[in-house]
């Protein structure tokens, strides 16, 4: 069998395997975990107008970090073409996951010329659970979307040093790359330190020449740094604050606990979820256990290193570099998640495949035994991981079963609640979402959601007093809190109370313009009121954001009254 044969059969196994192990995902439909804000009601993706276009280029959703625009091209063009079906953005992120392995097959083939390696790696990264939250979570588009230029900029430039040209269409190629790479996730500034990385293993120094070579993909790195700043939209960081500010040995701990605790994932993916505790020390079985896995990471490191030092430090240097822009340097709302260490996990699994390639072989004494064993070993690891991914897969169905999940291993996670409350009002639970709704509330007070959320149940029950002071409560805590607003808006509507309904949801379209809601049931509200030209512009205003039956029908009833 030739070498291009071999190449070509392992990569269907590879993409036959990741496919079956994430194929559950593509049954999963939309959480309330983000999916609402950036892409169910966010106006900008819902056409391919220039005018959406030059929005999602020029401001950030979801605070630093979160200038994305090709992520949100990617969702329009979705919306364009398949209108919101979740099934498309699914198998979208599988096929981006599918192609971000095949590229770990093809950078490990260059950096070891070894094909088994290569194999082994991408298949322990293409099955690995900790990528789950980024392949079955649509809003994980950001980390697929731009390891997948990432991946292929370091493929090009290790193409470019291999010509050793002064200058070729690799390294052009490579500076693309990295520029869609960084219009995809700004986490993306980490590739000018990774291809410093790539000249030293390619036994080139790290001279001035290597240095003129670099310089204009670090200027990229500053130009979108700065980007990602200044876009950035007041109050849109999402990120809340302790009530008291951690101290600098808080902080620090926070910094070195994140390689503890990816390491042990990546060893040991067991409790995985979708949002983590900032209070380390809340649960101390899990400090212990995770110290542990790592100690055993470390030593499985240092086993690799003293025969393959090459290996063992390019393997350590790529998963520093590229989670260093994700770590926790102050406190954040979420210091850690599956997702981060979305591509910095391909750094451990290569010195893990290593060890199982080319060091545990040795401790066998023949070489039947020696070949048996290592395989023995490998296909267990694939078919352990493959089936927790399966089954992780299945926890992102709904909102409802995401946060149970969390709730199952931390059930004092005071995001899991008021989350897990809003599924069940939607799903029409009301008893269920009013528990979960003060369960985070007597975890964390004063979080403006809860009490919109609880606003909504009574306005649904009908107890308007009752909403009414939730909705007073939440712009009390928050006075930009568009949706208490526009909840309290549509409930003076409800008490006929018109002129104070369109003085809510004025305030709501201040916040945020392009909001439907807002200016529908706004002209609603002049209607009422017998406003008919103004309510005729805000139906109008209404329809241009999203073209709805309920917005034409009455753009056609004014229109015939005004128009005979």
């Amino acid at each position: 069998m030739t070498k291009k044969t071999r190449i070509i059969l392992q990569l269907c196994l590879i993409v036959l395997i990741t496919g079956i192990a994430f194929s559950p995902s593509l049954k999963n439909g939309f959480t309330n975990w983000d999916d609402p804000e950036l892409l169910l009601e966010n106006d900008a993706v819902k056409s391919l107008s220039s005018a959406n276009m030059r929005s999602l280029f020029s401001g950030s959703y979801a605070g630093f970090g979160g200038y994305t625009p090709l992520v949100f091209v990617s969702y329009a063009l979705e919306v364009h073409f398949f209108q919101l079906n979740p099934k498309i953005f699914h198998i979208d992120n599988l096929i981006l996951h599918v192609l971000n392995t095949v590229l770990i097959y093809f950078l490990i083939l260059l950096i070891s010329r070894n094909i088994r390696l290569s194999f082994i790696t991408s298949l322990l990264f293409g099955v690995h659970p900790l990528h789950v939250e980024a392949v079955a979570w649509i809003q994980g588009r950001k980390d697929l979307l731009f390891s997948l230029f990432f991946l292929g900029a370091l493929i090009s430039y290790l193409l470019f040093l291999r010509k050793k040209a002064r200058i070729n269409i690799y390294y052009i190629l490579s500076l693309m790359l990295f520029v869609c790479s960084l219009f995809s996730k700004v986490t993306a500034v980490a590739f000018p330190l990774v291809i410093l990385l790539l000249e030293f293993f390619a036994g080139q120094k790290i001279d001035r020449s290597a240095l003129r070579r670099s310089a204009p993909f670090f200027a990229l790195a500053v130009v979108f740094l700065v980007l990602a700043f200044v876009t950035l939209k007041p109050g849109s960081s999402g990120i809340p604050s302790p009530k008291e500010p951690l101290t600098y040995f808080q902080n620090l701990s926070l910094f070195f606990y994140a390689f503890v605790f990816y390491i042990s994932k990546v060893l040991l993916p067991v409790r995985l979820m979708a949002r983590y505790s900032s209070d380390i020390v809340q649960y101390p079985l899990d400090l212990v256990l995770n110290g542990a896995i790592f100690a055993v990471g470390g030593a499985l490191i240092y086993a690799v290193y003293r025969r393959y030092k090459e290996f063992a430090t390019f393997g350590t240097a790529f998963f520093v570099l590229t989670l260093l822009p994700t770590l926790p340097f102050h406190f954040a709302g979420q210091p850690y998640a599956d997702r981060y260490a979305y591509l910095p996990v391909a750094g451990i699994l290569f010195i893990l495949s290593v060890f199982l390639l080319e060091i545990l072989p040795k401790y066998w004494s023949t070489r039947r035994i020696l070949g048996y064993g290592a395989a023995a070993c490998f296909g267990l690891a694939v078919l352990l991981l493959g089936a927790r991914t399966w089954a992780l897969s299945r926890v992102w169905h709904d909102s409802i079963s995401l946060w149970t999940h969390v709730l199952k291993y931390d059930p004092k996670n005071p995001v899991a609640y008021p989350n897990r409350g809003q599924a069940y009002i939607d799903a029409g639970e009301l008893n269920k979402a009013l528990a979960d709704l003060n369960a985070g509330e007597a975890l964390v007070p004063g979080n403006p959601r809860i009490y919109n959320n609880r606003g909504v149940i009574h306005f649904q029950r009908g107890e308007y007093d009752k909403a009414l002071s939730e909705f007073n409560r939440s712009l009390v805590v928050s006075p930009r809190f568009q949706l208490g607003y526009l909840n309290r808006g549509i409930l003076w509507g409800r008490l006929g109370e018109f002129e104070k309904a369109v003085q809510d949801l004025t305030a709501v379209i201040g916040i945020t313009k392009n909001f439907y809601r807002a200016y529908y049931y706004r002209g609603m509200a002049y209607k009422e009121l017998n406003l008919l030209d103004r309510a005729l512009a805000d139906f109008k205003s209404a329809y241009k954001i999203s073209p709805t039956e309920a917005a034409r029908r009455e753009i056609e009833i004014l229109s015939g009254q005004k128009n005979p």
